[in-house]
């Protein structure tokens, strides 16, 4: 992805919080804001959705040290480490999130974070629905000085220092002077990106280094190249993928899952309905089939065999029309079902179709009366109620 959401979270929840919107492609700032505190992380959660999260943290959060390991079994040294700086931090080891920089020689280099740290600034990302890619110690993002240089960059009311390839810190601008008596150098070049702060010293040297309007677009710019990345071990992201990205289709996607499944369901359901159907409409077909002929013990393939029975006798014409009025007679009888065929006779001289069937009421007599009216002549016989059931006739004409 071309743009990165830039987030520089604060030591303290309470305190303010800079983001910005930056386009690798065109250089520029796209979006940028500061929120008062980690509470209204949320208002930029939107900002993370389709882009590369990277987090920034006070460098005065994160130490950095220097230990030197032996040429043999390093990879057993290296668990070793955190306990061979036990001297030089004042906190339990236990306690402490330790990030191993590339190896220098025989100097392995290791930047030390409080957990605590680390879990308040993922829980404050985690409540905002934000996960982060990379989240460095902002010193790293700073352009790497000139050999016994310094870079600093002005960032609010806080300095920024960088030492040399992999050591740094913030600290607030009044602290200048005692950030900068740790530095061995008797003079002392600073290498500067919009510092407004003055501060005198024959044996300081200021170089003035063309710098962006936004600080934290000079940091953006850098913090891609920084490879000591605080999310690894126990912190180790659980994807590669933007949490944010997902959190915006989810939706999306469990509603495409629900509406297939839905559709599915139709289907089959459809499919099932047409089955039923398939099986009464060839139940009536057959019992017709067998009505029109008595001796038939097995039906099958009704339209073959009425086909080849109507051609043995030399009626095909006859015929023909006789199964179109079956047909019709065979979908009136599906939409009253409860109108039970008897008996059907076919008069080849006349042209007619005679039933005789039971149904419940005269209505159902009549309705499959209207039903045939449309495309024949129908003519109906006595009709007498018999207890529960009415019987009667039926006599079906093909219109000349």
């Amino acid at each position: 992805m071309s743009e990165r959401l830039i987030i520089r979270l604060a030591s303290q929840p309470n305190q303010p919080i800079s983001w910005l919107v930056y386009s690798d492609k065109e250089r520029e700032v796209l979006a940028s804001g500061v929120l008062n505190s980690s509470d209204e992380l949320e208002q930029i959660t939107a900002q993370a959705a389709n882009r590369v999260v990277d987090v920034l943290v006070p460098g005065q959060d994160v130490g950095y040290f220097e230990v030197t390991l032996p040429k043999a079994n390093r990879r057993q040294a290296i668990k070793a480490v955190p306990y061979m700086l036990e001297d030089e931090i004042a906190s339990p080891v236990e306690s402490l999130h330790f990030v191993f920089a590339k190896m220098a020689g025989d100097r392995q280099g290791v930047y030390v974070c409080h957990q605590h740290k680390m879990e308040q600034w993922l829980a404050q990302l985690t409540t905002a629905n934000i996960t982060a890619k990379h989240l460095v110690a902002d010193y790293l993002a700073l352009p790497v000085p000139s050999e016994g240089a310094i870079s600093i960059l002005q960032f609010e009311q806080s300095l920024i220092l960088r030492h040399g390839e992999s050591r740094g810190v913030s600290v607030e601008q009044s602290w200048l002077g005692r950030a900068l008596a740790e530095n061995q150098s008797q003079e002392i070049t600073l290498e500067s990106f919009g510092v407004d702060v003055t501060f005198d010293d024959e044996n300081i040297t200021w170089q003035q280094q063309p710098s962006l309007v936004m600080p934290l677009q000079q940091l953006a710019m850098g913090c891609k190249k920084v490879t000591a990345n605080m999310l690894s071990g126990q912190y180790m992201p659980t994807s590669n993928k933007q949490h944010s990205h997902w959190q915006v289709w989810r939706n999306a996607a469990v509603v495409a899952a629900v509406a297939l499944t839905i559709l599915f369901v139709d289907m089959y359901l459809a499919a099932t309905q047409l089955e039923a159907q398939r099986a009464v409409v060839k139940k009536q077909s057959d019992a017709i089939y067998r009505q029109l002929n008595p001796g038939v013990k097995r039906v099958r393939m009704v339209k073959k065999q009425m086909t080849k029975q109507l051609a043995q006798f030399g009626q095909t014409d006859q015929g023909g029309e006789m199964l179109v009025m079956l047909a019709a007679l065979n979908t009136a009888f599906e939409q009253v079902p409860e109108l039970k065929p008897l008996t059907i006779k076919y008069d080849d001289k006349r042209s007619e179709l005679r039933i005789q069937a039971d149904a419940k009421t005269y209505q159902q007599f009549d309705k499959v009366k209207q039903i045939l009216s449309t495309n024949y002549t129908v003519t109906p016989g006595a009709i007498n109620n018999d207890g529960n059931k009415v019987n009667g006739s039926l006599t079906i004409k093909a219109t000349s």
